[in-house]
């Protein structure tokens, strides 16, 4: 996402969340934790903790719809652990957005890459 690049957290997060509702509504959950992880970054960049706390809450419902798909279901467990208990980093969202997109199924690229 361009805005999120260009450090306009503000508007990431507007442009995420909508994509993410739209991502819920077409029941992806693989593009449902790669957007859900990439509005992590900006709310994170932001020192938004709080929110994105409550958005690895709900993430929390993307393991059973992926749990055939340890990948990804490892990024989300991951990411949720460290964000519920305060130690989430940079390098960790990268990486788990990382391994969300390497558990998806060969040719799908619903979700640009940033």
């Amino acid at each position: 996402m361009v805005a999120l690049q260009q450090g306009r957290l503000e508007a990431a997060q507007t442009a995420l969340r909508e994509a993410r509702r739209g991502f819920v509504e077409q029941g992806d959950p693989l593009d449902v934790a790669l957007v859900s992880l990439r509005l992590a970054k900006a709310l994170f960049l932001a020192g938004d903790i709080r929110q994105m706390q409550r958005l690895a809450a709900e993430m929390l419902r993307l393991l059973k719809p992926l749990e055939k798909n340890r990948i990804a279901s490892a990024a989300i467990h991951e990411f949720t652990r460290a964000s519920l208990s305060g130690e989430v980093t940079l390098e960790l969202l990268e990486r788990a957005s990382a391994q969300v997109k390497k558990g998806r199924p060969r040719g799908d690229a619903s979700i640009p890459s940033p």
